[in-house]
């Protein structure tokens, strides 16, 4: 008995198969290097969802209302009602991947009908499946470490389409707010508030160090820059490598660079081995600083996002202070939020009526990358020309 390809994903769904679940027979050589927004989203439960309202709101205080005083008995005494609250307001963005089959993939290629061709269905499907899905990952990840665009990512959708990314805040200008980006624009809030406002109390910006120095044993390279970061951010630091791994909260703090900056990093822990630690071997696989993992993006070596010292963004390896940048993140303020009844899901399949033997598959996230707090995070930069 033969059916259409709709049917069948109509079956699959209704028998829970929603994702690739088999063996592949295939090599997924589309993936990229690492994924950091899994990385940012996972470990949150409910708090990385939202179950509808027009955007997403979160109060927070960047000062206290002023009211402490000293007073002594019988005095009479005035008293105030200060509201420090601000709101930050973002809105869903939303993105999608798919996959088309038409009828005469499967059915030309049945494997001669009965359980065979229901294996041939089901085989079809998990190809086109695993490349859709790796879209929407590759998207995801490219999204989270674009260049921040006013015109596409501050606002409420009107005409914006983009959610933020990390470099959003993870940038170099004063008070965090990004200049010269591709729509020309210098950015004047984020998240619906201005770092500038006497309100903010200067907290609404991430802690910023420099380093200035490759040599090992001065106090002045990206090890000692690191200290401060971490130290004025405030991690929780584990006391062993292990307990990140046990630790979801501490599985959410972890320390993103570029492949120099990567390097750099073993270079200075590998040539000072013999003051602090011995390793058996040359190669240091997981580097970390405090406890904190440093992980290589990839995307850090090609991000035109830093000021080349002429009105404009380049990369790190032509900026006006040229060397590696350290991202040192810490997920619990700063995390993928997603609508509950659009996380991964699939859509479909839909049947264009001007040509009906084509069967869509849409898979849909609605999302935005959300800052509850600033502070939490830091970016070490270099503040002469190194390791370029």
């Amino acid at each position: 008995m033969s059916f259409s390809y709709a049917q069948l994903l109509d079956f699959i769904e209704a028998t829970g198969e929603g994702h690739l679940k088999s063996k592949q027979d295939f090599q997924n050589d589309a993936s990229q290097n690492t994924f950091f927004w899994g990385k940012l989203f996972g470990g949150l439960g409910d708090k990385a969802f939202v179950n509808g309202g027009q955007n997403i709101r979160r109060p927070i205080m960047f000062k206290d209302n002023g009211s402490f005083s000293e007073y002594r008995t019988g005095q009479n005494r005035t008293y105030s009602d200060v509201n420090t609250m601000e709101k930050m307001t973002a809105y869903l963005r939303f993105a999608d991947a798919h996959y088309t089959v038409r009828d005469q993939e499967a059915l030309l290629n049945d494997g001669g009908g009965g359980d065979n061709e229901f294996q041939q269905f089901f085989d079809l499907k998990n190809q086109k499946e695993a490349s859709a899905m790796t879209a929407l990952w590759n998207g995801l990840e490219d999204q989270l470490f674009a260049e921040p665009d006013r015109d596409l990512m501050e606002g409420d959708g009107s005409t914006q389409i983009s959610p933020y990314s990390l470099f959003t805040h993870f940038n170099e200008y004063t008070n965090g707010l990004y200049q010269n980006d591709p729509s020309g624009n210098t950015w004047t809030a984020k998240q619906g508030l201005d770092p500038t406002d006497t309100n903010m109390d200067s907290q609404y910006d991430i802690q910023r160090d420099t380093y200035a120095s490759e040599t090992i044993g001065s106090n002045d390279t990206i090890l000692e820059g690191l200290d401060n970061i971490i130290d004025n951010t405030n991690f929780e630091q584990p006391s062993s490598y292990q307990q990140f791994f046990a630790n979801p909260m501490m599985e959410k703090c972890f320390i993103l660079t570029s492949t120099v900056g990567r390097t750099a990093i073993k270079f200075l822990n590998r040539t000072g081995q013999d003051t602090w630690e011995r390793w058996g071997e040359a190669g240091i696989k997981d580097p970390t600083h405090s406890g904190i993992p440093i992980y290589r993006a990839k995307q850090m070596d090609t991000a035109t996002v830093w000021d080349d010292g002429s009105s404009d963004n380049t990369t790190e390896a032509l900026a006006d202070n040229k060397g590696p940048r350290f991202l040192v993140v810490n997920g619990n303020y700063l995390s993928p939020v997603c609508h509950s009844e659009r996380f991964f899901h699939m859509n479909g399949p839909l049947v264009h009526p001007n040509d009906p033997e084509a069967h869509v598959v849409r898979y849909v996230v609605w999302w935005n990358l959300i800052a509850t707090s600033l502070r939490h995070h830091g970016l070490l930069s270099p503040s002469i020309d190194l390791y370029y």
